[in-house]
């Protein structure tokens, strides 16, 4: 149980940090080659809600933050023009954010830049979770399997 509340802490505040923290599936994968006979499912379901909890609260603070309090009028006026067109295209953007979801890269930035728009967040949170729930599961396996192919 404190293992599982360890994880889940480790990756909220690594969803939390807006830049230049580490990724998260590199603890999936120290989690694989740590504990290689462990519930890896298990720690990825946690790491997913655990991520989306964090990317869903940094969205949120650029949007109350950044939008509501830093940016010029001109500004919004831009974001806003890219909200309507994310708007009319709702299961492209559904789509580009499980595909991007199940990549390796940073998500931090289209968290923030999607908080920024004002947008629902439930149609980009439910493809975050999907995609990282199973990218997560498979970076987890790849470092179990690494650790018995590696074990002497």
């Amino acid at each position: 149980m404190l293992g599982a509340l360890l994880i889940f802490l480790v990756v909220f505040l690594l969803n939390l940090i807006p830049a230049f923290a580490p990724p998260t599936w590199m603890v999936l994968s120290y989690l694989g080659l740590r504990y290689s006979n462990g519930n890896i499912p298990a720690f990825a379901l946690i790491a997913a809600v655990a991520a989306t909890l964090g990317r869903f609260i940094l969205s949120k603070a650029a949007r109350d933050i950044v939008r509501n309090r830093w940016m010029s009028a001109h500004a919004i006026k831009n974001i806003d023009a890219i909200r309507e067109r994310l708007e009319q295209r709702k299961k492209l953007t559904f789509s580009l954010f499980l595909f991007y979801a199940f990549s390796p890269l940073p998500s931090n930035f289209l968290f923030i830049a999607y908080g920024m728009t004002g947008m629902k967040l439930p149609a980009i949170v439910t493809p975050f979770f999907l995609g990282r729930f199973v990218s997560y599961n498979i970076w987890g396996m790849a470092g179990g399997a690494a650790a018995r192919a590696l074990t002497l």
